[in-house]
């Protein structure tokens, strides 16, 4: 890749379809830098407020969304899941730095994540097989 240098880099618009996501949802993105700590006070508020929170994670941070819904399914119980993993499709040009070289195109298929926590049941739920059923149970049983 001594030869080339990047021109272009073109990104799917990732859009996130889940039965019961309505439009004012507060949507976080997490990074890998993201701290959990952080951003669970605005996630809890959204919550609170709306009755509603998604998580998005791309990449290597798919771990780290899953690890905040799951923070957040701790301290407040009784919430509903609905999951949707998909890619995100990115496109990247490269010119070629010496004559007689063709321009190279890479696709990449980015993995991705969306976690939808809910106060609220919703009918089309559970026809999904993303859907997660609430959970009252506390305790470890050996």
């Amino acid at each position: 890749m001594d030869h080339y240098r990047k021109s272009e880099k073109f990104r799917e618009h990732l859009e996130v379809c889940m039965p019961g996501l309505e439009d004012e949802t507060l949507s976080l993105i997490v990074k890998p830098g993201t701290q959990i700590n952080s951003i669970l006070p605005s996630a809890f508020e959204s919550l609170k407020k709306n009755g509603q929170v998604l998580w998005i994670g791309f990449g290597s941070s798919c771990d780290k969304a899953v690890a905040c819904a799951e923070a957040m399914k701790s301290r407040h119980r009784g919430l509903h899941q609905n999951t949707q993993i998909m890619t995100k499709r990115v496109e990247e040009y490269w010119e070629p730095v010496v004559e007689g070289m063709n321009t190279l195109q890479v696709v990449r298929e980015i993995p991705a994540i969306a976690i939808l926590l809910s106060k609220q049941k919703h009918k089309e739920e559970n026809e999904e097989k993303s859907y997660g059923e609430r959970s009252f149970y506390d305790g470890y049983d050996p």
